[in-house]
């Protein structure tokens, strides 16, 4: 109709595998057809060299705390099975606060299941946005998101951590 604003709106997780490409033609109409993309975030401020490296410095205990000094003895316990075959050694994870795990965790459980971030169809269109000089807008920023994680008590943290682990 004239006048009638239309969105458009698709759901889906941040990493794929090359099989869920080429994508249904319907996403593709969909983008063509719309005047930005909005995301959850704008990636531009994910990338490290922007930015994101500082905001996961929020991640790390500055105030001498330890990952270990701060779970639970059945939490670290759990996260120390995790990590055996991956590449994060325990040790590595002690100045992390338990958010920070958790998010390791959640990129190793992904990477393990041959899931790409380059792959997720938030980067493809945003990529595709891009280079065609179309507006992105995001909907929380970066450092929202991680404020949110880094706010929380230490307790809700474990908690969050200790589902992350259940999913896995």
């Amino acid at each position: 109709q004239s006048g009638a604003n239309v969105m458009y709106l698709a759901g889906s997780v941040h990493a794929l595998t090359a099989d869920a490409y080429p994508l249904n033609p319907a996403y593709q109409r969909a983008f063509d057809a719309s005047g930005a993309l909005v995301e959850e975030i704008d990636l531009a401020e994910a990338d490290p060299l922007s930015g994101g490296l500082g905001l996961l410095a929020k991640g790390m205990y500055q105030d001498g705390r330890t990952f270990n000094s701060v779970v639970s003895k059945p939490t670290a316990a759990l996260v120390t099975e995790k990590l055996k075959n991956t590449p994060l050694a325990p040790e590595l994870i002690q100045p992390m606060k338990p958010w920070m795990v958790m998010l390791m965790l959640e990129a190793l459980g992904a990477q393990s299941a041959g899931l790409d971030p380059e792959l997720g169809l938030d980067k493809h269109f945003y990529n595709l946005a891009t280079s065609g000089g179309k507006q992105v807008v995001g909907l929380e920023t970066a450092e929202s998101q991680i404020d949110r994680f880094d706010k929380m008590p230490d307790a809700m943290q474990e908690q969050l951590l200790r589902s992350e682990l259940a999913e896995m």
